[in-house]
């Protein structure tokens, strides 16, 4: 007989009912676990909205989240203190910094509350927001991005179909322009 044993996170909401997060949203760095805040996550937009979203809901044109982005990204960009502040005239900034081979914890300011970020992966200022499940440091994110999170689920992107033009063959095997047809 083989004993399995699995822990999982449920994350309630006021008087919401506790949301279970699939494994797949948390991340493990030195022993603490970070939630990745995708904003095209469901149970992320329930956590965010409650109950009452529409199908398909995602956050991704929310304006506060893509501030807390923002922060985030500007806040690891920053030079640390050992780096040179005072670089050479002719010498370009540059523009991209190194990937990163351990998780870095950035600390950003969301409403008064100190908030960390784990940096991780080979682009992580493209990464999802990494914030620890510490309910303090959830809440004040979950309320700062529930600001304008009504807008976002209302935004709809329209879709354009695409359209291909198929080339037309002649009856000798030629296509249009001439060249031979490959078969």
């Amino acid at each position: 007989m083989e004993v399995t044993i699995q822990t999982s996170v449920a994350i309630k909401v006021g008087d919401e009912k506790a949301i279970s997060i699939p494994p797949t949203f948390l991340v493990e760095h030195d022993g603490r676990s970070f939630l990745k805040f995708r904003p095209t996550g469901y149970q992320i937009v329930h956590l965010v909205c409650g109950c009452d979203m529409p199908k398909n809901s995602s956050l991704a044109n929310s304006m506060s989240l893509d501030q807390l982005l923002k922060k985030r990204n500007h806040e690891w960009l920053k030079p640390s203190c050992g780096q040179d502040v005072f670089q050479e005239a002719d010498q370009k900034p540059g523009r991209k910094r190194k990937q990163i081979t351990n998780p870095e914890l950035i600390t950003i300011d969301v409403n008064g509350q100190a908030v960390e970020c784990l940096m991780q992966g080979q682009r992580p200022i493209k990464s999802d927001l990494a914030i620890p499940l510490v309910p303090e440091q959830l809440q004040a994110v979950l309320n700062y991005v529930a600001q304008d999170a009504k807008e976002a689920l209302s935004i709809r992107r329209a879709y354009k179909k695409a359209k291909s033009a198929p080339t037309t063959k002649r009856s000798n095997g030629e296509d249009q322009e001439g060249d031979q047809a490959d078969e």
